[in-house]
């Protein structure tokens, strides 16, 4: 037992390609994955519109949220955050006077603790996240199937942290702002970037720097990369997003990519959440969304 646990060790501290693995992105294995066989039938189905039928992510400023709806009205919640173990809850839709709820969750981890009215609109559905502890509107919009033949698949990366990481204000790049210098106090800790690209599959980490020399994942932007255009070796293309997260702080959930040799710079119209930029002062001429500007 002891030999197959340091064997474990070793394997879970490389990489696919033998050597280190870069600190982030790190995850836990999986826990309780629920499939839909196994859930039990509901005591009453309803015919569900199509609007509500199918793969969507959550629009959240943290975990990487998706939400699996049935057409037999079962359903499931996966989340995903970097440093926590991935979990999944099921419950039914219900109806109650004309009006489509998410009951609540019944697995050990519920991610529904109350009954949850949903509102459907043109291109997404919303609801309440009351039972986070929260008093804002959570939306979900339909996880879109990437075509496998439109990703960029010979292009890897290892891992690296951003070079610069700053806010561009008008075309001209002369009105910039270190990024720290607006999302958060650098006395108390900061913020880096870390990029990873495997054969065209993009994860952007937003990694936390505590003064102790502590580090820790906060968030993680996954996407696939699509070149458009190679001239004189410089490759230029977009990153088009496929998770929740990005698209709370990201126009479209889409950035723009630049390979030139090893130097990649990324660039996306980002607005930071209003809590942390509550006590910056920002010039009245400078608008977000601004562009984000990502040197690795």
């Amino acid at each position: 037992m002891m030999i197959l646990f340091i064997a474990l060790i070793l394997f879970f501290s490389q990489d696919t390609y033998g050597q280190k693995a870069p600190s982030y992105p790190y995850y836990y294995p999986f826990s309780d994955i629920i499939y839909e066989h196994e859930i039990p039938m509901p005591d009453v189905q309803y015919d569900l519109p199509q609007e509500l039928i199918g793969e969507f992510i959550i629009v959240t400023p943290f975990s990487n949220i998706e939400i699996t709806i049935f057409p037999n009205n079962k359903y499931i919640v996966h989340i995903n955050q970097p440093h926590h173990v991935d979990y999944y809850s099921y419950g039914y839709i219900i109806n109650e006077n004309n009006t489509w709820y998410f009951s609540p969750a019944l697995s050990y981890r519920k991610y529904f603790h109350i009954t949850t009215e949903i509102n459907i609109l043109n291109s997404f559905f919303s609801f309440s996240y009351r039972q986070l502890g929260g008093t804002g509107i959570l939306r979900a919009i339909k996880k879109e199937n990437i075509l496998l033949e439109s990703i960029t698949e010979s292009i890897t990366v290892s891992g690296e942290f951003a070079s610069r990481q700053y806010f561009c204000f008008n075309n001209l790049d002369t009105d910039e702002i270190e990024f720290n210098d607006i999302v958060i106090s650098p006395d108390d800790f900061s913020w880096s970037h870390f990029l990873r690209i495997d054969h065209g599959i993009v994860m952007i980490t937003l990694v936390t720097f505590f003064e102790n020399d502590r580090q820790e994942g906060h968030i993680v932007y996954e996407g696939v990369l699509e070149i458009t255009d190679e001239n004189n070796g410089i490759k230029r293309g977009i990153v088009r997003f496929t998770n929740g997260v990005p698209y709370f702080y990201i126009e479209n959930g889409i950035a723009e990519i630049e390979i030139n040799n090893n130097n990649i710079k990324i660039i996306m119209l980002y607005s930071p959440s209003q809590r942390v930029l509550a006590d910056r002062e920002i010039p009245d001429n400078w608008h977000f969304p601004a562009r984000l500007v990502l040197e690795f």
